[in-house]
């Protein structure tokens, strides 16, 4: 089952994120490719409305423009957002004891493509973000991983109870239209 991507945007005036920002709203969108240089984005991309709109937004926003430091903050808004989300849905199930003595393995994926010093910014903004901080437990293992291999694991994860992939093995995921 494929799951929809909660869109990379936020209302900075509500603190309103990904599906929960009102359609009649002027939100930042497209924020995780603030992380990259302008000679790292394709011209199509670097050019499109919604990736001009957010840097004129984000000069305007008193955050000091398109700086690193201003991209990190809005990018680890997001993430705080999208962690506090997801601790809420895991205490859904289980009580906040519980909660705090587990060890969490926490993974972000970023594109294949993307140079070592976005990877840094996107590090930076999860730790921003609490997504990193220490726990009573132990220390939070957390890792960026390359979406293609995402992708992978993924598949591997649904075909867990099929024998028929060994190791060494290849394979390849063919999408189909439902």
């Amino acid at each position: 089952m494929d799951e929809p991507q909660v869109p990379s945007q936020i209302n900075l005036d509500n603190d309103d994120w990904g599906y929960l920002v009102d359609r009649n709203s002027c939100p930042l969108r497209w924020i995780k490719l603030l992380l990259l240089q302008d000679k790292d984005i394709s011209r199509d991309v670097s050019e499109s409305e919604y990736l001009k709109e957010t840097r004129t937004r984000l000069g305007q926003q008193g955050n000091g423009g398109r700086g690193n430091d201003a991209v990190v903050s809005i990018i680890s808004r997001f993430l705080g957002k999208v962690w506090e989300h997801t601790l809420d849905e895991i205490q859904h199930h289980i009580n906040a004891s519980d909660l705090e003595a587990l060890p969490f393995r926490v993974a972000i994926t970023i594109p294949a493509i993307w140079p070592q010093y976005a990877r840094e910014k996107m590090r930076e903004a999860a730790r921003r973000a609490g997504i990193i901080a220490h726990r009573p437990i132990g220390e939070t293992f957390f890792m960026l991983v390359e979406e293609p291999e995402a992708a992978a694991l993924a598949t591997l994860f649904e075909r867990r109870n099929y024998p028929d992939i060994r190791v060494c093995e290849l394979f390849i995921r063919r999408r189909t239209k439902n």
